[in-house]
């Protein structure tokens, strides 16, 4: 595992690590006793594996539609070590939880970084086209660290706004029946007349 090389009273002492994994990380040091001193300790060297960034994932949960009381993650599921930065943009500009209706977390296991955006409350204001921004602080970003284009639009669960009213007309007139509904995306309208389609 290492090789001495003898030149006059110096000694250099090389410590090769072959095929490197994250059980080789940790704190390398050497010491020297040359029996009469007692044992020196030298300089520390703190080896660690690095991952290069690999963007495994991004995903909206339950689907791509913010609606009223319901809660919508944005999930960004990232490879990389040291662990890095993952940030998002919303139609290309970064997005910051301004207030208590989202939030920004993470998970780590080993060197797999999770990386969630919660919307609690969501508002018509939230949607858009959103990516994962992921930088490290070790390899130079790259242009596979933006990822997604995800599109998060605004829902509105279906309703009718106006109300019913009773409608008299002369035989042979033309009558109007005036349907407004609420719906994000469209909803499909269907009439009947006593219970039939």
């Amino acid at each position: 595992p290492f090789e001495i090389s003898d030149d006059q009273n110096e000694y250099k002492i090389i410590f090769t690590i072959r095929d490197i994994s994250a059980n080789n990380s940790g704190i390398y040091y050497a010491t020297i006793d040359d029996g009469r001193t007692g044992t020196v300790k030298g300089p520390e060297w703190f080896v660690h594996q690095e991952v290069p960034i690999n963007i495994i994932s991004f995903t909206i949960l339950p689907y791509n539609c913010l609606l009223d009381d319901t809660e919508i993650l944005l999930q960004c599921v990232v490879e990389g070590l040291p662990e890095p930065e993952v940030t998002y943009r919303r139609n290309n500009i970064p997005f910051t939880c301004d207030s208590m209706s989202c939030d920004i977390s993470a998970e780590i296991n080993e060197f797999v970084t999770t990386s969630n955006l919660t919307f609690h409350d969501p508002m018509r204001s939230d949607q858009g086209i959103y990516s994962c921004l992921v930088n490290s602080l070790v390899f130079e970003p790259t242009i596979n660290n933006l990822f997604g284009d995800e599109l998060l639009l605004y829902c509105a669960f279906p309703h009718i706004l106006n109300s019913s009213n009773n409608i008299s007309i002369l035989e042979g007139g033309d009558v109007v029946i005036n349907c407004t509904i609420e719906s994000s995306p469209d909803a499909v309208v269907t009439w009947y007349k006593d219970g039939v389609q």
